[in-house]
C-alpha cells in the first residue's frame, strides 16, 4: 500500500511513501473520503427521488462530486503535484531553459486559474435551474479551486501566505478543509430536503 502513496524526500525529490503523515494531513484525507461517501449517498437518493417525481434535481452533480472528492483524497497522499513539478524542473534543466522558467510558470498558473474559473462557471451554468439547492457545494468547489491555484503558485512569493498560521493551521488547510466541509454540508442538506419532498409527495 505504501507504494501507492508518496513523500517528498529531504532533497525535494518525489519518491513513493506517505506524502502528508501529520495529523492534519490524515484528517484531511479522511474528510475527503467521508464526503466522497456523502456525495455518493446524495447521488443515489436524488436518483430515487427523480423516479418518484421530485423535480429540480441534478443527481449527476453529486456523481461528479463523488469522483472528484475521491481523486482529491487519494492525491492528498499520492502528492502528484510534487511529481509533476519535479518532472517539469527536470525537463527545463535538460533542455537548457531552467534559468528562464519564470515566464513559463506564470503562464502555467494563469492557464490553471482560467481553467478553474471556467470550471466553476460551467458548473453554475449546469445547475442554473437548481443553483439554490446546490449552492453550499458550489461554494466548496470555489474554495477548493482557490486552494489548488494557491498551491500551484506556491513556488512564488505566495508561498509565504501559505505558511502564515493560526494556531498552526495554515491558510491552505483552511481553504481545503473549508471546501470539503461546504461540499459535505451541501450533500447532507440535499438529502434532508429530499426526505422532506418525498414525504410531502407521500402525503398527497
Amino acid at each position: 500500500m505504501v507504494w501507492l502513496l508518496a513523500v517528498t524526500a529531504g532533497n525535494g525529490r518525489w519518491r513513493p511513501g506517505i506524502g502528508d503523515p501529520d495529523f492534519l494531513g490524515w484528517f484531511t484525507t479522511v474528510a475527503y473520503l467521508v464526503v466522497t461517501g456523502m456525495c455518493g449517498w446524495a447521488w443515489r437518493r436524488e436518483v430515487g427521488e427523480q423516479k418518484k417525481g421530485v423535480g429540480g434535481l441534478v443527481p449527476g452533480f453529486w456523481l461528479g462530486m463523488m469522483v472528484g472528492m475521491f481523486l482529491l483524497g487519494v492525491n492528498k497522499q499520492l502528492d502528484l503535484q510534487t511529481w509533476l513539478t519535479q518532472e517539469g524542473r527536470d525537463m527545463a534543466r535538460s533542455e537548457g531553459w531552467y534559468g528562464d522558467r519564470r515566464p513559463v510558470q506564470v503562464v502555467f498558473i494563469a492557464v490553471l486559474a482560467a481553467m478553474g474559473v471556467a470550471g466553476v462557471v460551467a458548473v453554475m451554468w449546469w445547475l442554473r435551474g437548481s443553483l439554490r439547492r446546490y449552492r453550499a457545494a458550489v461554494v466548496g468547489i470555489i474554495y477548493l479551486v482557490c486552494f489548488v491555484i494557491i498551491r500551484a503558485a506556491s513556488f512564488h512569493h505566495i508561498d509565504r501566505l501559505l505558511h502564515v498560521g493560526l494556531d498552526h493551521v495554515r491558510v491552505n488547510h483552511v481553504l481545503e478543509l473549508g471546501g470539503i466541509g461546504f461540499i459535505g454540508w451541501g450533500a447532507r442538506g440535499s438529502m434532508r430536503r429530499g426526505d422532506e419532498q418525498v414525504g410531502e409527495l407521500g402525503g398527497v
